[in-house]
């Protein structure tokens, strides 16, 4: 039976649904809410008192193996992340302690940064954030430094060649087809006991080409331990270039890129160091390939290089110069000529270039 709008009983109607209907989807609704956001709130807080558990025991393991701290600092960093995350959820006024663990937070754990200088109104530092240590400031290797440039504007379509891992027996032959064409390019090398190559590299700036870093060892595990062993590591791959040659390298590249998993635990860090020393850093978005394998079929190079270097208007191209990169070589002048064909002119990498974003793997 129809009620009429505003009658007695269509009030009453209305208040029964809502008593019986309404109410109780809403109450409902609140309770899992709530439900959801206990086991929710639990869980995390499980999660941290399981990261510090695991704190705990590795640092009475004593883990003083490269290894070993970075497992420690990248539970350390989990720890701070999950810490954060139920701090977020349940507010800066609830206690967010993990259940049953009454003991202290365990003692901020040193990274590599300096730790900053205390100023008469010091900001508080969180109990959960590890405390910064000096290990990689001004104290450590001070002249291992240069003046920070500035970059110089380019127009058109740009395109430049670098090589990693040289010297090496292949160095004379790229020389070789670079002064064919009249290009230059930019060699981060590594260092070599044999004093042979000493003498290639003063012979890759006698004809006019550049030399940057690309670490002393290029061993992942030692370089990548912390930001003092990335620094010093550089520091030696610097001394050995500006020995050599005389001349002190303002560009290095990072042994797998910036953005390599060896590399991100510290590869912020790192690089924001190498910064304030004056140095500037340089990936690649385009790449030939070659650091895969040996002796790959030269075409495949360079319609590699020339694929990735396609619809961009400057690309800084990766290839690599070491004693078995034959294929290197041989795919060399069909990667100027190609370059030239889709409209780049190919110049030398300079501390002054602006960098590209790291986005083709392959050293």
């Amino acid at each position: 039976m129809r009620v009429a709008w505003g009658s007695v009983e269509f009030f009453k109607r209305l208040i029964r649904f809502a008593l019986f209907v309404v109410l109780p989807t809403a109450l409902v609704a609140l309770i899992a809410m709530t439900v959801l956001y206990v086991v929710q709130v639990t869980g995390m807080a499980r999660r941290i008192a399981d990261l510090e558990q695991r704190v705990r025991t590795y640092e009475a393991s004593q883990y003083t193996s490269p290894t070993g701290r970075l497992v420690l600092q990248r539970t350390r960093a989990l720890q701070a992340n999950a810490k954060l995350t139920l701090l977020l959820a349940t507010g800066p006024d609830e206690d967010v302690d993990p259940p049953g663990d009454d003991a202290p937070d365990a003692s901020p754990t040193p990274v590599d940064l300096p730790t900053p200088t205390p100023t008469p109104s010091p900001t508080p530092v969180p109990t959960d954030v590890p405390t910064p240590t000096p290990d990689a400031d001004l104290t450590l290797l001070p002249d291992f430094r240069q003046t920070y440039p500035t970059f110089v504007a380019t127009e058109g379509k740009v395109a430049y060649l670098t090589f990693d891992d040289g010297p090496s027996a292949r160095t004379l032959e790229i020389l070789d087809i670079l002064d064919r064409y009249d290009v230059k390019a930019c060699f981060f090398v590594i260092n070599h006991t044999d004093p042979k190559y000493a003498e290639i590299m003063r012979e890759v700036l006698r004809r006019g080409n550049a030399i940057g870093m690309h670490t002393a060892t290029h061993n992942y595990t030692k370089i990548y331990a912390s930001v003092e062993a990335y620094v010093k590591d550089l520091a030696s791959n610097y001394q050995y270039i500006l020995k050599a040659t005389g001349v002190a390298p303002t560009v290095y590249r990072f042994a797998g890129g910036s953005t390599n998993s060896a590399a991100n635990l510290f590869g912020a860090r790192i690089r924001a160091e190498m910064a304030r020393r004056g140095f500037r850093y340089y990936d690649w978005n385009s790449s030939s390939g070659d650091g895969n394998a040996a002796n790959v079929d030269p075409v495949l190079l360079a319609k590699n290089v020339l694929s990735t270097a396609r619809g961009k208007t400057r690309v800084v191209v990766l290839s690599h110069d070491s004693y078995n990169r034959t294929g290197t070589v041989a795919a060399l002048p069909a990667i100027i000529e190609g370059l030239r064909a889709q409209g780049f002119r190919i110049e030398l990498l300079t501390v002054n270039v602006r960098p590209v974003t790291f986005t083709i793997k392959g050293s």
